[in-house]
């Protein structure tokens, strides 16, 4: 088996688990890939590790990606493995760790997955297109896609459609839209619903809403969802997509937000249940 590791390489603590975790991959048979980036990070690369000139070269000569860090390090892990459909495993080096099946500090479950003992689960995209005049752009979200203004305090006036309906006008400080991966991350913080990864939906949570009744909405995943800001505004809103900011949404653009075709995969260890992890991490978070 042929392993692209990646890790939170501006941090001591990434370095040192994904070291770690370079070394039981090699006692274990498994031939370790790093892009030159990381293999810098690593002043004791692994014997035998193969270094590529980019990330992207190193999954696609690998089998698997193993993402070492939180929760950003990992899905911006398998947002890049997506375009190679290559599954991820996550290594948690961060504080939660909700995407990650193993702790830096116990790595005994990667026997289990150097044994073939997991399955891997494909979990749901959004496509999110921003147009405005004749400009079109659009990009992946693996966790969520915010509209918000630059500078909270400031409240935001957005419209959403679904399918051509008004679900409705908001005024609050922004609009989260979140797949079931993202559901633990903004979207949970925000009050949004927890889902099950293997559900395909759209989770769409207002922002510190200025009303008592605007909850969060789930919207089956063959919806296609449509965002506008009607009203002239002095100062623009901004489209992030998994902690990226893409574009300014101003009056006259709108914001499209539906299910890609394209599927994220992530590699699921035997006793490491979606449930079983919630469960650990709650108790963690109080």
């Amino acid at each position: 088996m042929k392993v692209c590791l990646t890790m939170k390489n501006d941090t001591a603590q990434g370095i040192l688990s994904a070291a770690c975790v370079a070394k039981r991959l090699r006692m274990l048979g498994i031939d370790v890939l790093l892009s030159e980036q990381d293999a810098l990070c690593l002043s004791d690369s692994p014997q035998g590790a193969v270094v590529c000139p980019s990330l992207d070269e190193a999954i696609a000569a690998s089998d698997v990606v193993v993402a070492v860090g939180g929760d950003g390090t990992i899905f911006h892990a398998a947002a890049a493995a997506m375009l190679h459909e290559k599954p991820v495993l996550g290594v948690n080096a961060g504080r939660l760790g909700f995407l990650a099946q193993a702790e830096g500090g116990d790595l005994s479950v990667l026997d289990d997955f150097a044994a073939g003992r997991y399955t891997v689960e494909e979990r749901l995209v959004l496509e999110v297109e921003l147009v405005c005049g004749g400009h079109r752009s659009s990009c992946y979200a693996v966790n969520d896609a915010v509209i918000c203004k630059p500078d909270f305090g400031h409240v935001a006036e957005i419209e959403v459609r679904c399918c051509g309906d008004l679900v409705g006008a908001y005024r609050s400080d922004g609009i989260i839209f979140a797949t079931p991966t993202g559901s633990t991350a903004y979207s949970l913080s925000a009050g949004g619903p927890i889902a099950d990864p293997a559900v395909d939906c759209i989770i769409m949570t207002p922002i510190a809403a200025h009303s008592l009744v605007a909850r969060s909405i789930v919207f089956a995943s063959d919806k296609v969802l449509s965002v506008t800001a009607p009203n002239d505004l002095t100062n623009a809103l901004y489209l992030i997509v998994d902690g990226q900011v893409i574009d300014a949404v101003t009056q006259g653009t709108t914001v499209t937000i539906r299910k890609s075709d394209c599927k994220t995969r992530f590699v699921c260890l035997e006793g490491q249940s979606f449930y079983y992890i919630l469960n650990e991490k709650m108790k963690r978070r109080g």
